[in-house]
């Protein structure tokens, strides 16, 4: 008797569950494409990279600017977040615009320009003079606060 009166009641306890309405929670969605909020900018705005080193270091010589060179791979997580973050700050874009020549190396096509500098993870980020002697290095991803300052003391040296 004692199971009989157990197993209706298990019975009415799931029906009733069965017809409550479940509820999820709604996260809020980037727009479509999205995976972060930033302000676009226009091209004048940004970094303009040079299309090889060579490239670079005529530019270089011919402005009396340094070069900075992007050490990068396609599939490097920090690369990218460089790429998103750190390069389209206003005050990173004005200092690299006003000071250097800037070019990005692909190391997974270009590994004689990575081993010729010691490049070993990316990002790294080498500062040469228009000769393409290295006068400093920044390794690995910085907001562009930090980036800002490293690159400074670099230029400063």
């Amino acid at each position: 008797m004692v199971l009989i009166i157990a197993l209706a009641a298990a019975v009415v306890l799931i029906s009733q569950t069965a017809k409550r309405p479940t509820t999820v929670p709604q996260l809020p969605t980037p727009a479509a494409g999205k995976t972060h909020t930033t302000t676009p900018i226009s091209p004048q705005e940004m970094i303009q990279w040079a299309p090889d080193l060579d490239t670079a270091l005529a530019e270089a010589r011919q402005q009396g600017k340094k070069v900075m060179v992007d050490f990068h791979k396609e599939l490097c997580r920090f690369c990218k977040k460089l790429d998103e973050e750190t390069f389209p700050d206003p005050e990173v874009v004005s200092l690299v615009s006003q000071n250097l020549i800037a070019v990005k190396i692909d190391v997974t096509k270009n590994s004689g320009l990575a081993g010729k500098y010691g490049v070993h993870v990316t990002p790294t980020l080498v500062v040469t003079d228009a000769e393409g002697d290295e006068i400093g290095r920044i390794l690995g991803f910085m907001p562009p606060e930090a980036f800002q300052k490293q690159l400074s003391n670099i230029l400063s040296s």
